[in-house]
């Protein structure tokens, strides 16, 4: 394919380089990750073709092809993807939002070798919002997690190839089953607290998080937009969402917090 024919119509910068980027070529939609590897679809999600770049590292393209990428065909087709980290506690699905670097896959990681939990996703968290409740499509078996945060977890060290800031551990025990969602959990730190806050998100500050963690490919669609808000409502009225608040200086403690959601949702504390 001829990359130079595409017509880019979004594109994200790091440090003044380009890090990803979505067009079209011709009836095709087109999705980048520039040194990583290329997508191409149907304009509906459909015949989607992921090919890696030259010295493309095998682990990373394939975290891109279970999680992006994915979520990329996902959201042409109408469903939702949330930038997120979930796991399954027996028949109920916990989702991870927050802000990049609020300790999503450590939390997710902390539930799964602690706690027994099986993990549904590291960092892109598909979702089947068509029916009541919303369900959690398993999309990954590995943890993405920093040095410190696998020391805090007491998990051995891995071989620290080149993969960013983030290594692979393959998870104790994942999920192959669709599994309904009981909570949504916004991470966030904060360093002025002492003990851990836990709080019900409602109205505009449920919304807003809920919003600021969907997926975004088709940024110049106003119809996406609109039904994006819809697929926020469905997921507010399937699944409470809670704020949990820490001291990054004591970034543990999530399952804690998450028992006691799951307490205040199915009313046993």
């Amino acid at each position: 394919m001829d990359m130079s024919e595409a017509e880019w119509c979004h594109e994200t910068l790091r440090e003044g380089v380009s890090s990803f980027r979505v067009g079209r070529i011709g009836d095709l939609m087109v999705v980048q990750w520039p040194g990583l590897a290329t997508l191409a679809c149907e304009r509906d999600g459909s015949s989607a073709l992921l090919w890696p770049e030259p010295g493309a590292h095998p682990f990373s393209v394939e975290k891109l092809q279970r999680g992006c990428a994915r979520a990329f065909a996902t959201s042409l087709a109408g469903g939702l993807a949330l930038h997120a980290s979930a796991v399954a506690l027996g028949s109920k699905a916990v989702a991870f939002i927050g802000p990049s670097g609020s300790g999503k896959s450590t939390a997710a990681a902390e539930l799964c070798v602690h706690y027994g939990a099986d993990l549904l996703a590291d960092d892109i968290v598909i979702l089947d919002d068509s029916r009541i409740p919303v369900e959690v499509t398993p999309t990954e078996e590995d943890h993405w997690l920093t040095t410190p945060s696998r020391e805090a977890l007491g998990i051995r060290s891995v071989s620290e190839n080149c993969f960013g800031a983030k290594f692979p551990v393959r998870a104790l025990r994942s999920s192959s089953a669709v599994i309904s969602l009981a909570i949504v959990v916004v991470l966030r730190f904060d360093s002025s607290i002492g003990a851990s806050l836990v709080r019900r998100l409602r109205g505009v500050s449920c919304a807003r998080s809920l919003l600021e963690a969907i997926l975004r490919f088709e940024m110049d669609d106003a119809s996406v937009r609109r039904r994006e808000v819809d697929q926020m409502l469905r997921l507010h009225d399937s699944a409470p969402a809670f704020e949990l608040i820490r001291n990054p200086a004591q970034p543990g403690g999530v399952a804690e917090a998450v028992f006691r959601m799951l307490g205040q949702k199915w009313g046993t504390s």
